[in-house]
């Protein structure tokens, strides 16, 4: 017999946490527990596919507390900017710690915006390429930005507190459409955020649209080979408790680049294809438009900026990701009908 794993699982039904989710599940050691705001959506899981769960929200501090004091791995997969929540679970660890002496893994993920460069809007503006395995720059990013104020605390809690191990993963821009049986459930958002968002503007206003000229670049990931890598430090760092934690934990899961210029013209193409962009070429967005990008227009921000980024920390371990940048853009077709099927 041996000894389950309890894990603490939060976003179980979010695009990246719902691929990361769906791995786990097949692995009979693991004991999960994951935190749902929807009822309906907590009831599926727990009796289609025998997930513990727990109603309520990254704002809800004393039952991530109490949760996340129960739990050998903590898999931090929702909103990352909610801070008192991340010191909610942050406590709960300590206390796992305090009554057993073993220190808890907390695998959190972050976002490669956290190395975004200037708000370029659609211009090409050089920047750095950010390496994972490059500790002093991975931990001296600003600790005022919206990533890195969390991920500088679960950091934190490894290198100077010794209550958890940490590892944190900075998605770039993510795609593929999600799948499997928590997907074919209904369960999880099986669209990518950050490229749907563009592509249902473009949608609602009949015209493919890009931001700026569209020159800058992005690292990019295919959604299940970034859960891929999600399990393959979950498992290193359950095998080996000696497996480096905290300032030498950072990674990106990334497999080539993008210009988003590119992108932009694919969905268009596709939506005019569609009869639903007027032009098969796109035109940018109104500063009116991105204002609607999230509040205050920060994905705008985001997907606007250049933000590249090199994964060798995971190679290292042993992730091969496969899927490069002509499966990316050949998977925006794919999203342009999905989403206007669900339209």
């Amino acid at each position: 017999m041996f000894s389950a794993t309890t894990i603490f699982f939060l976003g179980p039904t979010g695009y990246i946490g719902g691929a990361v989710l769906q791995l786990l599940l097949d692995d009979p050691r693991y004991e999960i527990t994951a935190l749902v705001r929807d009822q309906a959506k907590a009831d599926v899981l727990a009796k289609k596919f025998g997930v513990r769960t727990v109603v309520g929200t990254m704002e809800d501090e004393k039952l991530l507390e109490q949760e996340a004091a129960k739990a050998d791995v903590i898999f931090n997969i929702a909103a990352l900017w909610i801070i008192p929540g991340i010191k909610a679970l942050l406590n709960g660890s300590k206390t796992k710690f305090e009554q057993t002496g073993k220190k808890p893994i907390f695998i959190h993920t972050s976002g490669a915006g956290a190395v975004a460069g200037e708000d370029a809007r659609g211009e090409f503006i050089p920047g750095k390429v950010y390496v994972d395995t490059d500790v002093e720059t991975m931990t001296s990013l600003s600790s005022e930005h919206i990533h890195n104020i969390a991920d500088t605390m679960v950091r934190l809690a490894d290198v100077e507190g010794g209550y958890v191990r940490s590892y944190i993963l900075y998605p770039p821009m993510v795609w593929g459409q999600q799948r499997g049986a928590l997907a074919d459930a209904g369960l999880t958002n099986v669209h990518p955020p950050a490229l749907a968002l563009p592509i249902k503007f473009s949608i609602a206003r009949g015209q493919g649209g890009v931001i700026g000229k569209g020159l800058n670049q992005w690292s990019h990931v295919e959604v299940h080979e970034q859960a891929d890598l999600f399990n393959l430090v979950l498992k290193a760092a359950l095998a080996d408790p000696s497996f480096p934690s905290g300032n030498d934990a950072t990674f990106f899961p990334e497999n080539g680049k993008f210009t988003m210029i590119d992108a932009a013209e694919a969905w268009t193409k596709a939506l005019h294809v569609a009869g639903k962009s007027r032009m098969a070429e796109p035109e940018p967005f109104t500063d009116e438009e991105l204002a609607q990008f999230g509040p205050g227009g920060i994905f705008a921000r985001y997907t606007g900026s250049t933000t590249l980024c090199s994964g060798e920390r995971g190679r290292k371990l042993g992730w091969k990701p496969v899927l490069d940048r002509d499966a990316f853009m050949a998977s925006l077709e794919v999203e342009v009908k999905a989403l206007l099927e669900a339209a």
